[in-house]
Order: C-alpha cells, then structure tokens, then sequence
C-alpha cells in the first residue's frame, strides 16, 4: 500500500502518453482537425488584413482606409469568437477521448464531438474563465504601452524621453510579473476540462477542483507540459528547416535553366500548400497531446487524492 500512495514517475507518465498517441494518433488527429484549421483561417484572415491595412490605410486616411480597418476589426472579433466557438467544442471532445481510452474504452470521433456539444454553453464559459483568469493581468502593462505610444504619436514626438521611458519600463516589468503569472495559474487550472467531464462540475467548480487537486503534483504538471513544450518547438523548428532547403534547392534550377516567373511562383505556392499541410498536422498532434497529458495528470492525481484519504495509508 506505501508504493501506491507513490505517484508514477516523471517518465511513466511520458510513457503513457506516447503510448495513447501513438495507439490512436489517427483519431486524435482527426478530433484536433477543426481548430487548428481555424487557427490557419484566422491567422490567414488577420495577415490579408494586415496587408490591407497597409495597403489603403496609410495616412492621411480617406473613407477607403476607414472601411478597410473597420473590416479588419470585424474580421478579428470573427476570428476570436470563432476560435473561442471551436476549441469550446474541442477541449472536451479531446479531454474526453484520452479520459476514456486510458480506461480501456473505444471512442468515436461523433462521439467525442457529441460530447463537447452536449453542454457548450458549460465549456465555453469554463474556456472563457480559464483565459480571463491566465491573461487578465497582461491588459495593464499592454494598456500602459498603449497609452505611452499614443501619447508619441498625439503629441507628434513631444512626449519628454524621461516619462515615455518610465513608462515603457514599468509596463515591461509588469508584462513579466503577468507572464509568471499566467504560467502559475495554467499549472493550477489544466486540470479543470477532465474535472468538469469526470465529475460533471460548473465551470467555477471546475476551477476550483482543478486548483486543489493540482497541489502536490504542480512541479510534474509542469515538467510534462514543458516536454511538451520542447517536443513540439523542435518539431516546428525541424519542419521550418526542411522546408527552408526544399525552397532553396527549388531556387538552383530556377536560376541555371533561367526559367520564367510562371515556374517559380507556382513552386512557392505548392510549397506553401504543403507547409500549411504539414503545419496543420503538426498543430492537431501537438493540441491533441497535452489533452492526453492533462486527462492523464487529472486522473493520476485524483488516484493519489484518493489514497491518501483512504483509512490505513498514512504512517
């Protein structure tokens, strides 16, 4: 009874996830598909706006220009519900498929989705909260840069360096102060999309069951995601290279054979077709990874909550 009140070990935990991925990497892709083809169409949507903007919205601004950056303002509140819609439905429907295939259960990809659907309302407001409680503390520090620009350009640069300076200083202190923040309070509440499924709790129970049942395991839960973490920017860094020497290895027959633009351009293009195929991919493994992780982590800490409450497992 003393060895199981031991959690499992970094390793085993590691272990287990590679094992479900790999066992159902088919499945998780494919429940990973819809948001990061969201996420692609946004930052799509968002970079055509850029260059929009650039293009009519340069100054001095005419009634073109206006339109262009009210377009570009809509189109980013589109974009933000419609991630915040998406990943409402996904996180349970990933949450709950590893939940289940570490039990030993079969789930299908209606299934997991239905899941999701059942209760949106629920995840959304969880998801909501869960960003609201991770992020809020950066608006400060992004509000005092913004202020402190705005008064450059109100002021046509006669804003004294002293005060800009100061600040531009306090706002980078308390980015870093929101950035520590958010990544103690992520350790806290990754734990609350199982908690919520498992037990059928509210969003702000949820919440709360995840911060309790985090203590005690909070240094492994952050451990794995930085892993994680690691695995997926070596991953995106190893697809960045490849596609880098394929474009400068389609680049040598260009300039020996003197071919004409037609034959470049569309290289670029199928090129950038494949790299957003792949990056698509990639994108759907690594969401679908620290779902398993974080149903994995809740399921081994509520194991360890319920041995230690256990009569005779103590001493």
């Amino acid at each position: 009874m003393e060895a199981a009140l031991h959690p499992q070990a970094f390793g085993q935990v590691l272990t287990r996830i590679w094992q479900l991925m790999r066992l159902h990497l088919r499945l998780f892709l494919a429940i990973g598909a819809p948001p990061a083809g969201v996420v692609i169409v946004a930052y799509a949507v968002v970079t055509g706006m850029v260059f929009a903007c650039v293009e009519y919205a340069h100054p001095p601004i005419g009634a073109l220009g206006w339109a262009v950056i009210a377009a570009g303002l809509l189109a980013g509140l589109a974009c933000i519900a419609g991630w915040m819609f998406t990943f409402a439905l996904y996180e349970p429907a990933a949450s709950y498929t590893a939940l289940q295939l570490d039990a030993g259960r079969a789930v299908t990809f209606r299934e997991a989705y239905a899941v999701g659907w059942s209760k949106l309302g629920r995840y959304f407001w969880l998801l909501l909260l869960r960003q609201i409680i991770i992020s809020g503390p950066m608006i400060l520090p992004a509000l005092i840069f913004g202020l402190a620009e705005l008064a450059i350009v109100v002021h046509d640069g006669q804003v004294p360096n002293a005060m800009a300076g100061v600040a531009i200083f306090l706002a980078a202190l308390l980015y870093l102060a929101a950035m520590a923040w958010a990544v103690l309070a992520a350790i806290r509440l990754v734990l609350a999309q199982p908690a919520s499924l498992a037990e059928n709790l509210t969003a702000w129970e949820a919440i709360r069951r995840s911060n309790r049942l985090s203590q005690g395991g909070r240094l492994r839960i952050f451990l794995v995601a930085l892993v994680l973490y690691a695995l997926s920017y070596a991953v995106m860094l190893a697809c960045e290279l490849v596609f880098g020497l394929l474009f400068g290895s389609g680049a040598v027959p260009v300039l020996l054979f003197h071919l004409g633009p037609a034959w470049w351009i569309t290289g670029i293009i199928l090129l950038g077709i494949c790299f957003v195929c792949v990056l698509l991919i990639v994108m759907m493994g690594v969401s679908s990874s620290y779902s398993v992780a974080f149903a994995i982590l809740y399921r081994e800490q509520v194991r360890m909550e319920s041995l230690a409450a256990a009569p005779g497992t103590t001493g």
